[in-house]
């Protein structure tokens, strides 16, 4: 009850239990969101988690960054474009820092793109679609499971389609064959 954060690992001078509470979206998400596709149980506990995270723990807390994402990813489903770019957007703001091998960043391009694409914001998604993709096939290794390659360039053949740029959708998806091809044979027991 009394705890502050030197016992807890929050920031100091802040209570441990709004840490916790912050922190909630993560294990609730990871059930409710991703294993299950809840997107409507997620929702709500990533909206409560925001702001409290934003005023407890601050904008760049990874806490606080990491809600910001995944209610960004849930936007989409809901066909709710122009919030998930919101907050694309300020993601990408308090997060240019990450280093070199982070996918984070290349991930929410992507992600920023499909937002502007769903609103016909053409031009403005296919730099951030392309770019996102690029980035995380350079980071291929060190992407979680969560992160489809696959995904991020169907979203650039899907782009070229919606905007009637049909060799662009070609070319994209022999690109996206290769390194589909390239992380098969990496994935690949060596044979004798």
């Amino acid at each position: 009850v009394g705890r502050t954060a030197s016992s807890a690992g929050s920031p100091p001078g802040r209570p441990a239990a709004h840490g916790g509470i912050a922190n909630l979206h993560d294990y609730r998400l990871r059930i409710l969101y991703q294993d299950e596709g809840r997107y409507s149980e997620a929702e709500p506990l990533l909206t409560k988690a925001l702001p409290l995270s934003r005023r407890v723990l601050g904008p760049s807390n990874t806490n606080t960054r990491g809600c910001l994402v995944s209610l960004a990813k849930i936007r989409p489903v809901q066909h709710r474009y122009a919030e998930s770019e919101s907050l694309l957007r300020e993601s990408l703001s308090t997060r240019e820092n990450e280093g070199p091998y982070a996918w984070q960043p290349f991930e929410r391009r992507s992600l920023l793109g499909l937002s502007l694409m769903e609103q016909s914001k053409f031009a403005e998604a296919e730099p951030l679609l392309t770019s996102g993709y690029r980035g995380l096939v350079e980071r291929k290794p060190a992407l979680p499971v969560t992160v489809s390659l696959r995904e991020a360039g169907e979203r650039i053949m899907r782009l070229y389609n919606l905007w009637g740029r049909l060799d662009q959708v070609a070319e994209w998806r022999k690109e996206r064959e290769a390194v589909e091809t390239d992380v098969a044979d990496a994935m690949s027991p060596t044979r004798n």
